[in-house]
């Protein structure tokens, strides 16, 4: 499964490539699930600040900023990364936490 595709879904947010777009009159994409207006998905791998704003509203985002902060690359490394560390952070973070 896209890693992308996946973090989103455990965030809580439409991944909009996965639903059937709806064309609007003035040629850009709707939503078929949520009724958004999108152009593509972010790549929360190639720009980790996306990933970031996706947790940061949150209710449990000082917990994951908690459980980054002490990884071996710290959080200065996440967000300078673009091949999706932070990223794949956050789903490691959202995978623990849907654990009963």
């Amino acid at each position: 499964m896209d890693k992308n595709r996946r973090f989103a879904e455990l965030a809580g947010i439409c991944w909009h490539k996965a639903r059937d777009p709806i064309m609007s009159d003035v040629g850009g994409k709707v939503c078929g699930k949520c009724g958004e207006r999108f152009e593509d998905n972010p790549d929360y791998a190639a720009d980790p600040r996306e990933a970031l704003r996706v947790m940061q509203v949150r209710k449990d985002w000082l917990c994951f900023v908690r459980s980054i902060a002490y990884t071996a690359q710290g959080i200065s490394d996440l967000l300078l990364d673009t091949t999706g560390k932070l990223r794949d952070a956050a789903i490691k973070f959202l995978e623990a936490e849907a654990k009963p």
